[in-house]
């Protein structure tokens, strides 16, 4: 299926095909447009598990190009990690955030969300990884919150995934050194 860069609906879209070719087709026609990302965000906040779901891969696939789109939305993803939803909601507003500079007004609430993501087991993986990343990021920046994170981090260590140890290690080892700078 061509859809072109038409401003067909991204509901009919994305439950008629859900592929990584349609994917890639609405986040090209989205591009940098803040009506047509707005649509799209409307569709991943909207609670409707099955299209809240399919429509997270085209939120990141938009987010990685033009992150500053979700400056306007971003206090609703924040909120809908506090939410039941698909695993893909959490790890793909996660992945994001992990990779963006988040305003320091949201530092609070996210931080909150985020280490009681990475407590809890029963998290998938991905999800607790990103953000053990978004707590490494926020602490880089608050460095009295060092301390507990990391020990926090070298507590799940052990029973951690392969991935989970990965960058939970390479997490201590920034962590420890922004600590170490900070006490001379």
């Amino acid at each position: 299926m061509n859809y072109g860069t038409s401003n067909m609906d991204y509901r009919q879209r994305i439950l008629a095909d859900y592929s990584k070719p349609t994917i890639l087709e609405i986040a090209e026609d989205i591009g940098d447009d803040p009506r047509k990302f707005k649509d799209l965000m409307d569709l991943f906040t909207e609670g409707q598990w099955l299209l809240t779901q399919r429509s997270a891969w085209a939120v990141r696939a938009v987010g990685k190009k033009h992150p500053r789109l979700f400056l306007p939305h971003l206090e609703r993803m924040i909120q809908m990690l506090t939410e039941e939803h698909h695993d893909a909601v959490a790890r793909n507003n996660l992945a994001l955030m992990a990779e963006w500079d988040i305003p320091e007004e949201h530092w609070d609430d996210l931080y909150a969300i985020c280490f009681e993501i990475l407590e809890n087991p029963q998290k998938a993986i991905a999800i607790r990884v990103h953000a053990m990343q978004i707590l490494s990021n926020i602490a880089s920046k608050i460095p009295d919150l060092i301390p507990e994170l990391l020990l926090v981090i070298e507590a799940h260590l052990p029973n951690g995934s392969k991935g989970f140890q990965s960058r939970g290690k390479k997490l201590v080892k920034r962590l420890n050194k922004i600590h170490l700078n900070g006490m001379r």
